[in-house]
C-alpha cells in the first residue's frame, strides 16, 4: 500500500464495497457495463476507483467514483478492484462525487444532478450561491437544475432517469399539467419526436387538445403530417397579411419593347391590364 498526500493507493475486495451512496447516477447502463467489462477483460483496469472508510464500518469502502467500473468488474467474476482511498467528509464525498462524473465518463442526465444537487442542498444545509460556488458556475446554472425537480411529475423524472426520455424533451413539458406531462413523456418514449415536434406537441396541447390527443393515439408521421399542414397554413396567412399590409397596390407599369403599348401587372389579382394607346416614348 502506497501513500500519497492523502490518497491511498491499494486492491480492494469488491465485497468490501458498499455502492449507491454517493453517486448522483440513478441507473446504470448496462451496454456501457458490457461494453467496460470487454475493456477491462483485454487491457485490465485503467482506472483506480475512488472511495471512502466507512464512517461506521471496519473493512468497509464507500463508493465516490467508479461504480461502473465495480460493476463490469463483478461482470467478469473477478474479486480484486484498484482503488484509491481518501479521508472525506459527507459534504466532500457528494461534491467530488457530482464533480468526477461531470468531467469524464458516461455523461449524466440534467435531472441526475439536479437531485444531487438537491441532496447537498438538504442534507449539508448549502445555499444555491454555495453549490454555484464550488463547482465555478453560475447561480443559473443551480436554479435550472433545481426547477426541473419542481415543475416535471414523478413519471416524467422517473423516465429521465431511467434514461427512456431526454431532459431536453422533459424541460418543453415543464408548462403543462402533470397529468399531461405524462401522456406525451409516453408518446416521446415510444415514438422519438425531435425536440422541434415535442414543442409543436406541447403547443397543440394547450391550444387544441382534441386534436393533440387524435395525434397521441397515432405514430410520429402523423404528427410531422400536421405539422406540415400547419405550416402550409401559417405561411398563406402571413404572405397574405403581407399583401395586405403594403401601403401601394402590388402593381408595375410596362412598356412592351416590342409594340409600344403600356401594360400594367397587378401581382395581386394576377393580372395583365392593357392600354389601348402606345407610350409617347415610342413615338
Amino acid at each position: 500500500m502506497s501513500k500519497k498526500e492523502d490518497v491511498l493507493t491499494t486492491k480492494l475486495n469488491v465485497k468490501d464495497l458498499e455502492l449507491g451512496v454517493f453517486t448522483p447516477r440513478k441507473s446504470f447502463d448496462q451496454k456501457y457495463i458490457d461494453d467496460l467489462a470487454e475493456s477491462i477483460k483485454h487491457e485490465g483496469q485503467q482506472k483506480p476507483i475512488i472511495c471512502r472508510p466507512h464512517p461506521e464500518k471496519s473493512n468497509v469502502y464507500q463508493v465516490i467514483d467508479g461504480e461502473h467500473r465495480v460493476r463490469a468488474i463483478k461482470k467478469l467474476e473477478r474479486h480484486i478492484v484498484r482503488a484509491e482511498v481518501r479521508a472525506l467528509s459527507d459534504e466532500e464525498a457528494m461534491y467530488l462525487a457530482l464533480y468526477i462524473n461531470q468531467i469524464h465518463g458516461k455523461r449524466l442526465e440534467l435531472m441526475e444532478e439536479a437531485l444531487h444537487i438537491k441532496r447537498m442542498i438538504d442534507e449539508q444545509k448549502l445555499t444555491q450561491q454555495d453549490i454555484a460556488s464550488k463547482f465555478k458556475r453560475s447561480q443559473t446554472w443551480v436554479s435550472r437544475r433545481l426547477s426541473l425537480i419542481d415543475s416535471l411529475s414523478d413519471g416524467v423524472k422517473d423516465k429521465i432517469m431511467r434514461r427512456r426520455i431526454k431532459t431536453s424533451h422533459a424541460v418543453e413539458l415543464v408548462s403543462l399539467p402533470e397529468e399531461k406531462q405524462d401522456k406525451l413523456a409516453s408518446f416521446v418514449e415510444k415514438q422519438k419526436p425531435n425536440i422541434k415536434e415535442t414543442r409543436f406537441l406541447v403547443g397543440l396541447v394547450k391550444e387544441q387538445p382534441s386534436k393533440a390527443q387524435e395525434l397521441l393515439e397515432k405514430d410520429k408521421d402523423h404528427l410531422r403530417a400536421e405539422m406540415k399542414h400547419e405550416e402550409v397554413i401559417e405561411t398563406a396567412v402571413r404572405f397574405d397579411e403581407l399583401i395586405r399590409s403594403a401601403k401601394e397596390p402590388w402593381q408595375e407599369e410596362h412598356v412592351c419593347v416590342n409594340c409600344g403599348f403600356k401594360f400594367k401587372i397587378n401581382w395581386e389579382e394576377g393580372t395583365i391590364q392593357w392600354k389601348s394607346e402606345p407610350s409617347d416614348s415610342t413615338t
